[in-house]
């Protein structure tokens, strides 16, 4: 989905254009290539519970100060999908934001430090989901593509970061929270 009215903006940007406003509605949606990756956020997202469900965990958020947990969720969900040959769409439905966030904590500098710290921990995330070669042939769900994604977190990332490898203990932990409450 898409925000209207007040747009999510980087710190930078949202202090040069405090007003700035997304007012036009486009009655469209765009299907995402496969192998195609882009940036999904959680806060205004539909999925289909029982096909992919396992793959939207929220992440760590604020742990190590990564507040990355919408891009890496997006990435994991379009990789698991991409996988299991389901389609991804964005566009409508558009959700209308009344406030911006509360704003930088600590001011402009501190949120725009912040943001470069994060920029930087994307540029470790981009090359690694480009990278995930295909899963595994008995990945035939989402659960087993997923846990399969963790491993490979936990085996290429986590040597770089140990956030990554407590990124990985939580996607399996998540994994498994989630199997058993599908369970009937």
């Amino acid at each position: 989905g898409l925000w209207l009215n007040r747009m999510d903006l980087d710190t930078a940007t949202s202090s040069v254009k405090p007003s700035a406003r997304n007012t036009r509605y486009v009655d469209a949606s765009l299907t995402v290539p496969h192998g195609v990756l882009y940036p999904m956020s959680l806060v205004n997202v539909a999925f289909d519970r029982e096909a992919i469900g396992v793959a939207m965990f929220p992440g760590l958020p604020g742990v190590d100060e990564r507040p990355v947990d919408d891009s890496f969720v997006g990435l994991c969900a379009k990789v698991v999908a991409d996988h299991l040959s389901m389609g991804h769409k964005t566009g409508i439905p558009y959700v209308w934001r009344a406030d911006a966030s509360s704003g930088p904590v600590g001011g402009v500098a501190a949120a725009m430090a912040k943001d470069s710290k994060c920029l930087a921990f994307l540029e470790e995330l981009i090359p690694f989901f480009a990278s995930v070669g295909p899963l595994g042939a008995s990945s035939t769900t989402a659960y087993a593509a997923y846990t399969e994604l963790a491993a490979e977190v936990r085996a290429k990332l986590a040597p770089r970061d140990a956030y990554f490898g407590k990124l990985a203990d939580g996607m399996a932990a998540w994994a498994e929270c989630w199997k058993a409450c599908a369970q009937p």
